[in-house]
């Protein structure tokens, strides 16, 4: 991950989150699919392919993962951190989306893997509401533009990689 970050043109780089169960539980994130965001290759078997075996090479996205996040100090001071705007996860998408804004590439590297031992809990659903609606707001022009890392011809609700 060291090595793909100090790249000039990339400013954020994550590993491959895995569950106890050996299934992905995140390779980056769609900006604008199913909602406002969604993780890429969730549930795929670890060494299983997944479309185009996209979840074993290294890949740039809009946007990943917090819980595995590895970003250069300068840009994380130029975007002014994570937002204190958000009260949900929502705020990984929004700092990527800044990163993002100034040209820097966001990119998952598929031989780190780390797993991710999350535990349960359940946003409040008047603040996951209140941070959709911000968001939507604030990243209209993406969630309309579409994922510039996201085929167009594929359905924006449903499977991902559905035609």
């Amino acid at each position: 991950m060291l090595g793909m970050c100090i790249r000039e043109d990339v400013g954020i780089v994550s590993g491959v989150l895995y569950n106890d169960n050996q299934t992905t539980f995140q390779k980056g994130m769609l900006v604008g699919v199913n909602g406002v965001a969604t993780y890429m290759h969730r549930g795929v078997k670890k060494g299983d392919r997944s479309y185009m075996m996209l979840n074993r090479a290294n890949t740039n996205h809009s946007a990943v993962s917090a819980s595995c996040m590895l970003v250069k100090t300068s840009l994380y001071n130029k975007v002014g951190g994570f937002s204190d705007k958000y009260k949900t996860d929502i705020t990984d998408v929004d700092f990527c989306l800044r990163i993002r804004e100034l040209n820097y590439y966001i990119t998952c590297v598929a031989d780190a893997g780390w797993y991710y031992h999350r535990i349960s809990y359940k946003s409040n659903p008047k603040d996951v509401q209140q941070d959709t609606n911000l968001f939507a707001v604030l990243w209209s022009n993406v969630l309309i533009g579409g994922d510039p890392f996201y085929n167009p011809n594929f359905v924006k609700d449903g499977d991902i990689f559905a035609v």
